[in-house]
């Protein structure tokens, strides 16, 4: 790579070595960059290439037996799902369910015969007045505060039944998502870069502040949905429902716990934040030398675009399958014994297939959904470092794993790349310790001040009037709001990577440089020697300081 990123990225001279000479027009093996290349780590693609088979045929038995609607809507007595137009009968646009009255059981003549109730019922509504008749009909006297109640309690609080609400919230809430998880990032991050190309000097700071600020606002949403802080409790977002269904379930109980664990973060982050403001100053320095490379590439700043789409396509088609896999299984009758109901086309109580279905999930299911999860994790982690490796053959950095910035330089394999960098780094560890510790943690609250900005957004938008009635109403606001975190990070991650590239780059083509001339580095920019507080030594010859003066 030629131009003034010789000096950046490591294209050093190997005097006294003439074994390694060679064409330094960049088609040899002349200097530290190697040019000549070839495929790598081939056994690990067949496997990525293996484990996308079975993630396209999980995702296909999770588009063919799976439908979202049943995590919405769960199934009627005959194993409908309401609105299904593949429904016996036809179901579309009927997706209200019908809640059978005990009148037409008691009008029916079947005084004696028990019937089953789709709906948790309450005394105190007026369209129950006819439980009034229901002991006479031979059923169970119905009052406030029996085991009927702690039944229905226990089914409805139940893990399983929590976990589909948790996931349909997903579902219900895309425009979050696209908003707050994809589009807010992306702005967010862009806005940072230019930032720190054009007001470095200051951005250390601002960062530290918004971060501490953010966490702080975060956390009092939490108590605020969690009921410790105002009447705006979590029952203000699900809307005012049923008591079974209310603030004393389980999701209120785990907006509390992540109250309780985001307390803990909160005072974690400012007591560090306290204890590296001494150490800003440096971070300021380390900034500027990544300010300086980004300045040299300016595309630097758009690459991290193409990675993103990439992201955004592959998000949209896991998401989806995710919710079909959560939402499959076989549909089972349930036990019809004594058991049965009033049939709206003969008018009278049917004894047959009353009992209603249920959805029966298969271990294997659940294994598919550990795999579909594990599948997510690991396509991010590949296409967050392949877009590190394509930045590294652009100024010689890396991200993720110390071994991209090797690979970009020698063309090794991936493990043989990551010994070469973390030999180069531990020889000089003392050297570069406080300076590369400073800037990531810089950079992590960075991406943390995005992600937590994307926490407050969701938070806002799923405190409207569409998320807490009719079919939009979400359970809880706790999992749309952490997966809005989560994709935030992802693409703050994508972005910032720019610049630990670029600080990187420096700091280990500075072990390189010190690697190649006996522990002193010849060809460091004055702005990284500075930062590193190490006195130069080195030759003055024409040859220096043209490489150097692209720093000054």
């Amino acid at each position: 790579m030629g131009g003034p990123l010789g000096a950046i990225i490591g294209r050093y001279p190997t005097m006294g070595r003439p074994e390694q000479e060679g064409p330094q027009d960049g088609t040899g093996g002349g200097g530290i960059i190697h040019h000549n290349r070839k495929c790598r780590d081939l056994v690990f693609l067949f496997i990525f290439i293996a484990f996308w088979v079975a993630m396209i045929v999980n995702s296909s038995f999770a588009f063919n037996q799976g439908n979202p609607l049943r995590l919405t809507y769960g199934l009627d007595y005959k194993g409908n799902v309401c609105g299904d137009r593949h429904g016996d009968p036809d179901l579309r646009e009927l997706e209200v369910k019908y809640w059978m009255n005990p009148n037409q059981v008691y009008q029916s003549g079947f005084k004696n015969t028990q019937s089953v109730l789709w709906s948790c019922q309450f005394i105190a509504r007026a369209s129950n007045a006819s439980m009034r008749h229901w002991q006479q009909m031979g059923g169970v006297n119905i009052d406030e505060n029996i085991i009927i109640d702690k039944t229905i309690h226990r089914a409805i609080n139940s893990p399983s039944a929590v976990l589909k609400r948790y996931v349909a919230d997903i579902g219900k809430t895309w425009p979050v998502l696209i908003v707050c998880g994809a589009i807010l990032p992306l702005f967010l991050s862009v806005v940072w870069l230019l930032m720190i190309q054009h007001f470095v000097a200051g951005m250390t700071w601002i960062t530290v502040s918004v971060f501490n600020i953010l966490i702080i606002g975060v956390t009092m949403f939490f108590y605020t949905k969690a009921g410790w802080i105002g009447n705006d409790a979590i029952s203000s977002i699900i809307g005012v429902g049923d008591p079974y269904y209310s603030t004393t379930g389980r999701e209120l109980n785990h907006l509390r716990v992540a109250t309780v664990l985001m307390t803990i973060v909160m005072v974690v982050c400012i007591l560090s934040t306290i204890a590296i403001v001494r150490r800003i100053l440096m971070a300021t320095s380390v900034l500027k030398v990544a300010a300086k490379v980004i300045g040299e590439v300016q595309a630097l700043i758009v690459y991290p675009v193409i990675p993103y789409i990439i992201l955004v396509i592959f998000y949209m088609f896991w998401i989806s399958a995710a919710l079909h896999l959560f939402s499959s299984g076989q549909i089972l009758q349930n036990d019809c014994q004594d058991c049965c109901a009033y049939d709206l086309k003969i008018n009278r109580v049917n004894c047959d297939s009353c009992c209603g279905y249920r959805i029966h999930y298969t271990p294997h299911i659940a294994v598919a959904i550990i795999f579909h999860l594990f599948g997510c994790y690991w396509v991010t982690q590949f296409i967050v470092a392949c877009s590190s490796t394509v930045i590294a053959g652009s100024v010689a950095s890396y991200y993720w794993g110390r071994g991209e910035i090797s690979i970009a330089i020698t063309g090794k394999s991936f493990c043989k790349a990551s010994v070469i960098a973390t030999g180069l780094i531990m020889n000089n560890i003392l050297r570069i310790g406080k300076v590369n510790v400073i800037g990531d943690v810089i950079l992590f609250l960075g991406k943390l001040c995005v992600s937590l900005f994307s926490a407050v957004f969701a938070f806002l938008m799923l405190d409207t009037h569409k998320y807490s009635s009719a079919h939009n109403k979400i359970s809880s606001p706790l999992f749309p709001v952490l997966v809005c975190w989560g994709l935030g990070y992802v693409v703050s991650t994508l972005f910032f990577a720019v610049v630990e590239m670029a600080i990187d780059t420096i700091i280990l083509s500075f072990c390189q440089d010190a690697e190649e001339h006996q522990g002193t580095a010849q060809y460091a920019p004055p702005l990284l020697m500075e930062t590193l507080d190490v006195k130069k030594r080195r030759r003055d010859s024409p040859k220096d300081h043209e490489h150097i003066s692209t720093f000054r």
